[in-house]
């Protein structure tokens, strides 16, 4: 029987933390498709005070964006796979997760990115 310490092990990267690494809270999101790569933009919904007339405080709603991670779109169907399994986990764990109608897609926003792609395609 071999030794199992004789063994070579897959190597994977080590995994270090940039310095400008941070933890974000996102209740919300963009997505911008291109031909050739995708980013997603996380933000969390607020509240600005902004000083009207007279120094009235007039609150207005805000959406405060985060941080914007660029992918290439190899990477992007492997969030999704990825993402995608990761909620069936949860879900036969934990029952369905509700979610609002404002949180699915609509067939505009579709469109959008449909039109986005048609408006520039790569050239060879």
């Amino acid at each position: 029987m071999s030794d199992p310490r004789s063994v070579p092990q897959q190597h994977r990267p080590l995994a270090v933390k940039s310095l400008s690494h941070r933890v974000v809270y996102a209740d919300t999101f963009s997505i911008k498709a291109t031909p050739i790569d995708c980013s997603i933009t996380f933000a969390a919904q607020t509240v600005l005070n902004i000083s009207g007339p007279q120094g009235i405080a007039n609150q207005v709603p805000a959406i405060q964006e985060e941080v914007t991670v660029a992918m290439s779109l190899a990477i992007l169907k492997s969030l999704f796979i990825h993402m995608e399994k990761i909620v069936e986990i949860l879900e036969s764990a934990l029952g369905p997760i509700r979610i609002t109608q404002g949180l699915v897609p609509t067939d505009a926003q579709m469109e959008t990115v449909r039109q986005l792609l048609r408006n520039n395609p790569l050239v060879d």
